[in-house]
């Protein structure tokens, strides 16, 4: 055994020994990233941790797929090409290099591509023609292309073409048969490659006793099958309980056994050393290490046979990470739990949450993936609410101040607009602008100013993500000032020069200035 792979499997048994894809898209989708970014994996565009929701990628359009990594991620457009950012240590972003990159770039050659998976650091990506292409770290032969040589451009994987699924595990691969059997490769140390064996594979072998598979997922160490009658198969690493068989052990399970006191899944992914499966009936079970509440049944403790979230109910879609969860809603919104001290959370903390917490500011999401330590979803764009704005009539005497006021509406309900921004404009000229309060006014005050006696006053709303703009007018009466004339009396001889002086007050013996007076 190597020492990548020994120092692997040491980490484990001492955590033992102390006690421890989307709806049709279209080029509007955009990408939301959380958690941990010490590669660049957000794709921001920065190093930078984000405990919350932020956009990623802005600028690559026509997204249809995510897939998530260890420090990297994938994307998938609707052209059939794939694109990559984060760590490229081993390749793994398909580049030609081995150099990170903080934005998009584009795997080379790859066209026609269905379906993308990541490892931990090597990827895959399904053809529409039903083969296999890989790329990134080979170690144990994960790439599937008979040798165990790191590659920064995708290779083939040997001997198949008719996949119509795939997934990746820490090293290891796997694919989804036509005929409902499964073919994998690579790291087999805990019997990952389901064959019977602990050897290692550079190539696809069959995973014994299974031809009936609908579906596939992977763990660090451990496979999934979905059956056809909704049941679930498990093989690999043990050593939490996460294969749910009932026991936890430091053994090689090398040939699938069915997962204890469950059925009817529609989907299964796979954590660290947890896994989470999703019911037909939009219920979510859980089984393995519960030290973070990755379980999210709301208390400690590790379980080695699948446990229901009472919490949740009409859940759509689910994703892993290494010690954190997602689900996606039928409402088209996220909840998360299990480690946060990465941030992957997306709660705007950094604790650990042992139940379902909603992740604030998304709505309209798709699809959901979990890299190790962080979160993506996809957003849909949003309808717009449609909003009318109400301006009152206004009247003040020049050089006062008079308090322009405008309302925003939401037409659908006419519920009041809070939080939004207005613009004022008096005779055509702006003004200034004031923020809607909770009950949807927007108040500027302004000094009127010399001019016409009757002007319009315009008040705007420019819109945004959620909202359509609109505008109104009223009209602000300007009522003239009282002043008082002053004239000096002047003595002085006819046809001598003399200055006359008069003076312009208003009524409170303040001085007007600049204003034209007729001798």
């Amino acid at each position: 055994m190597n020492l990548r792979r020994w120092l692997s499997r040491l980490a484990i048994v001492l955590l033992l020994a102390a006690g421890l894809a989307a709806p049709p898209a279209t080029a509007d989708i955009t990408l939301w990233a959380w958690g941990f970014n010490n590669n660049g994996q957000l794709g921001d565009g920065t190093l930078t941790d984000h405990a919350s929701p932020v956009q990623a990628v802005v600028g690559l359009t026509g997204i249809k797929a995510v897939a998530a990594g260890q420090f990297f991620t994938l994307a998938l457009k609707e052209d059939g090409t794939v694109w990559s950012w984060g760590d490229n240590s081993y390749g793994q972003l398909g580049d030609g290099t081995m150099t990170d990159s903080l934005v998009p770039v584009q795997v080379v050659g790859l066209t026609g591509v269905t379906a993308i998976a990541c490892g931990s650091e090597h990827a895959l990506a399904l053809k529409s023609d039903g083969t296999v292409w890989a790329w990134g770290t080979n170690y144990c032969g994960a790439l599937g292309d008979n040798t165990e040589v790191d590659s920064a451009v995708p290779v083939q994987a040997y001997g198949i073409s008719d996949v119509t699924a795939i997934a990746a595990g820490y090293w290891f691969s796997m694919a989804l048969m036509s005929d409902g059997t499964i073919g994998s490769w690579g790291d087999n140390y805990w019997g990952t490659l389901g064959d019977g064996t602990d050897l290692d594979c550079p190539y696809p072998i069959y995973v014994q006793g299974i031809s009936d598979a609908v579906a596939i997922a992977c763990g660090d160490y451990q496979g999934f099958a979905i059956h056809a009658d909704g049941t679930v198969s498990s093989w690999g690493c043990n050593i939490m309980g996460q294969l749910g068989q009932g026991t936890a052990d430091l053994d090689a399970h090398m040939l699938p056994v069915k997962v204890l006191n469950i059925d009817n899944v529609k989907q299964v992914v796979g954590g660290a050393r947890h896994t989470v499966a999703l019911k037909k009936d939009g219920s979510v079970w859980t089984w393995g290490w519960n030290m973070y509440g990755q379980l999210g049944v709301g208390v400690a403790g590790d379980s080695y046979t699948p446990v229901p979230i009472t919490t949740l109910s009409g859940i759509t879609s689910i994703a892993a990470g290494g010690y954190h969860n997602l689900a996606l809603k039928s409402d088209a919104t996220v909840v998360s739990w299990g480690q946060g001290s990465y941030k992957a959370i997306g709660d705007g903390a950094t604790e650990h949450r042992l139940a379902p917490v909603a992740v604030p500011g998304l709505a309209g999401v798709t699809a959901i993936k979990c890299g190790r330590r962080y979160s993506l979803a996809l957003l849909a764009p949003q309808a717009k609410a449609p909003t009318s704005v109400y301006a009152p009539a206004r009247s003040g005497i020049i050089t006062t101040t008079v308090a322009l006021k405008g309302y925003l509406k939401r037409t659908s309900d006419n519920a009041w607009v809070s939080g939004r921004t207005l613009e004022f404009t008096v005779a055509g000229t702006a003004v200034g602008s004031a923020t809607t309060s909770a009950a949807g006014e927007a108040i500027l005050n302004w000094v009127i100013a010399d001019g016409a006696a009757s002007r319009t006053i315009g008040v705007g709303f420019a819109g945004d993500a959620s909202y359509e703009p609109s505008s109104t007018t009223a009209t602000l009466t300007a009522q003239t000032v009282a002043t008082k004339v002053y004239v000096v009396d002047r003595t002085q001889k006819i046809k001598q020069y003399t200055v006359l002086k008069a003076y312009l007050y208003l009524l409170n013996n303040t001085i007007v200035a600049s204003k034209p007076m007729t001798v």
